[in-house]
């Protein structure tokens, strides 16, 4: 892995989240300006300039475009990971305003949240089960949503709010 702006399998041009997904090992990482997740079948074995075997967000290692209308399995900005019990990959992209999933063996599962749900949405973890995922919004200047949201993994479904704008309890 190395830095650069082109999209190569080996090369990074903005490493802003890395995962180990702990059952498998496999690394992940997120590249940003290249609108895609790079990974790699084990981070014990990881060698710095290794070309990884998965490019996620994009259609192959050469590509780094951001769509204008992200499609369902593309990525716009992503910005933080997290895997569940069963190896499925969750990806919070700031610039689609959603949770992309992806399955163990990279396949697109679906799309969760939107413009209706997020205005920053900077981060992702989801419960070892991969029955509930929280996304953190950190909103803007002049945004009310400054919250987690908790979402169900599976169906999108949104379950509740976590915190609020604000200097009192819970804010």
């Amino acid at each position: 892995m190395r830095k650069t702006a082109a999209a190569e399998p080996e090369a990074i041009a903005f490493l802003n989240a890395r995962l180990i997904d702990p059952a498998s090992g496999r690394l992940y990482v997120a590249d940003t300006a290249n609108h895609r997740v790079l990974s790699w079948p084990s981070a014990a074995d990881f060698r710095l300039g290794q070309a990884a075997d998965r490019v996620l967000g994009q259609p192959d290692f050469g590509t780094n475009t951001a769509l204008v209308t992200p499609t369902a399995a593309s990525l716009n900005n992503p910005i933080g990971m997290a895997v569940d019990g069963a190896g499925n990959l969750y990806v919070a992209d700031i610039g689609a305003k959603a949770v992309l999933v992806y399955g163990p063996d990279r396949q697109f599962l679906r799309r969760i949240g939107g413009d209706k749900w997020f205005s920053r949405l900077t981060s992702v973890t989801v419960d070892p089960a991969g029955s509930k995922l929280y996304a953190v919004d950190i909103g803007g200047v002049s945004s009310e949503r400054h919250v987690v949201r908790v979402f169900d993994a599976k169906s999108g479904e949104h379950l509740m709010d976590i915190g609020k704008r604000g200097s009192g309890p819970g804010e």
